[in-house]
């Protein structure tokens, strides 16, 4: 039951979504893309709720105990009880941060490899934030990652997202977006700690950049 109404809820977002006027302001068309990337990350938090709640998915992972019972949690949550959501769309600094742990010069890589190293750092920094705390909590996380690829139907996405989730209960939900210009959106959603977002961005920080040169914060309206 609680699949289905979350599953209703993304589907009824979308299609406000493909009924809206073609000739969109600017405004508009900004509106109607964090809107399409909210029923995107609740059309995602529905797969990973049914992989959760499937008796055969779940045994694929009885070798780790730590982990089977924390998909069990994840499962039992109500992923319909939305509270809140945020959009932090990425800046060009982050991913000069992020490659300099690993001595990267970002700056020397040429277009092709950044391109690259660019697509892939969305997805990479959702697993540090979905990353847990808790025994056997990354394990599940990255068990019940699920992914899709979509068309962002004339809406204005950001190059490079993530959107946070939050619930009513012990987790919240991470999503990545990377869009294309011809307006392809690959997405990544992972189960998250309610903390581990702040954690993240602790982290992203410690060379003493803000978090504002990194992301651009923006809410999202969860009830349009």
């Amino acid at each position: 039951m609680k699949r289905s109404v979350l599953t209703r809820l993304a589907s009824l977002l979308l299609c406000a979504l493909l009924i809206a006027p073609a000739a969109q302001s600017e405004s508009l068309a900004a509106e109607n893309g964090v809107q399409l990337l909210l029923s995107q990350a609740l059309s995602l938090c529905a797969m990973m709720d049914a992989c959760a709640d499937e008796p055969a998915y779940v045994r694929l992972y009885e070798g780790d105990g730590a982990a089977k019972a924390q998909i069990a949690r994840i499962g039992a949550q109500d992923w319909t009880a939305l509270e809140g959501a945020r959009l932090y769309i990425i800046k060009e600094k982050l991913f000069s941060v992020y490659l300099s742990a690993s001595s990267v010069d970002y700056g020397a890589l040429s277009g092709p490899v950044r391109d690259k190293l660019r697509d892939g750092i969305p997805p990479s920094v959702l697993s540090m934030g979905a990353s847990g705390e808790l025994e056997g909590f990354s394990a599940a996380a990255s068990a019940l990652r699920c992914g899709k690829v979509f068309f962002a139907y004339g809406a204005r996405v950001p190059r490079w997202c993530l959107m946070h989730l939050t619930f009513r209960g012990e987790y919240d939900a991470l999503c990545s977006f990377v869009s294309t210009e011809d307006g392809v959106v690959s997405a990544y959603l992972m189960p998250a700690e309610k903390d581990s977002l702040s954690r993240t961005i602790r982290m992203l920080t410690y060379t003493g950049v803000p978090q504002s040169e990194l992301f651009e914060s923006v809410p999202v309206d969860i009830d349009p």
